[in-house]
C-alpha cells in the first residue's frame, strides 16, 4: 500500500537533514508535542468532581491510569502519512505552497519492528477517525495508542494514517521503502537539484508535478 509524506524543505538545514535520513534508510517519528494539532492529548468527558461517592475509584484507578498515559505520551512517536499525493491543500500546508516535495512510501509495520528490535520498538499502523468530540478518557481502550486515533472533523481532508511507535526519533526502514518522490510545482531550483541527485544515488523514481490548465488538479511527469 502506498502512503505519502509531504515535505517543505524551507531551509537548507531541513533539506540536508531529510536527505541524510533517506540516504541512511531511516524515517523520523515525531513526539506528540511537535504535532500541529493542539488537541493531540488525552481527554475525559467528566471532571473528578462529577464522580461523587466513588472517590476511591478515582484515587486508586483513574488518577494512576492517567499518569501512565501521560508517561506513554512522553515517549511515543508518530509518523503521519496520507493516502494520496494529489490533495492541493496538503501540498499547500505541508509542502510550503508546492515549493517542497512529496515522498511515496511502501512501509510494513512488521518489517519496521524487525529492523528496530534492538531498540525495543513496537510500531503499528492506525487509521485516524474524525469525530466532533474527542475520545472519552474513560472509554479505557485496550491500548494507549487508541487515544491518538481521533481528531476533529476539521482535519478530515488529510485522510491521515499513522504509524505509531513506542519510541519517538529515528527508525530504520528497508532500503526499498521509497517508491517515488514528487517535486512540487513551485519547487526551488536548489532543492530540485538536490533531490535529483538523491534519487539518482538511491535509484528512486522521480516525478515533476505541474498545474493542469483546465482543472484544479496536478499532473506528474516522470523525470527519473
Amino acid at each position: 500500500m502506498s502512503l505519502f509524506k509531504f515535505k517543505s524543505a524551507k531551509t537548507i538545514e531541513d533539506l540536508t537533514r531529510d536527505i541524510q535520513t533517506i540516504m541512511n534508510d531511516e524515517i523520523w517519528f515525531s513526539g506528540v508535542e511537535y504535532l500541529n494539532d493542539p488537541f493531540e492529548k488525552v481527554y475525559s468527558t467528566k471532571t473528578l468532581e462529577e464522580y461523587k461517592g466513588i472517590e476511591l475509584i478515582v484515587t486508586d484507578f483513574f488518577i494512576p491510569y492517567k499518569e501512565h498515559i501521560e508517561k506513554y505520551f512522553e515517549q511515543v512517536g508518530i509518523l503521519s502519512l496520507c493516502e494520496e499525493n494529489t490533495n492541493l491543500v496538503m501540498w499547500s500546508h505541508y509542502s510550503d505552497n508546492h515549493r517542497g516535495y512529496c515522498i511515496e512510501y511502501n512501509l510494513n509495520s512488521n518489517t519496521i519492528n524487525q529492523l528496530n528490535f534492538e531498540n525495543d520498538d513496537e510500531v503499528f499502523l492506525m487509521e485516524v477517525e474524525y469525530e466532533d468530540t474527542p475520545i472519552d478518557f474513560l472509554s479505557l481502550p485496550s491500548s494507549f495508542q487508541f487515544y491518538l486515533r481521533r481528531k476533529s472533523k476539521l482535519w478530515e481532508y488529510e485522510n491521515e494514517l499513522r504509524y505509531i511507535s513506542s519510541k519517538k526519533g529515528l527508525h530504520k526502514i528497508p532500503s526499498d521503502s521509497i517508491k517515488a518522490i514528487y517535486l512540487g510545482a513551485n519547487i526551488n531550483k536548489i532543492v530540485k537539484e538536490a533531490i535529483i541527485k538523491l534519487c539518482m544515488d538511491k535509484k528512486i523514481n522521480l516525478y515533476q508535478s505541474t498545474l493542469s490548465n483546465n482543472s484544479y488538479t496536478l499532473k506528474f511527469e516522470k523525470i527519473l
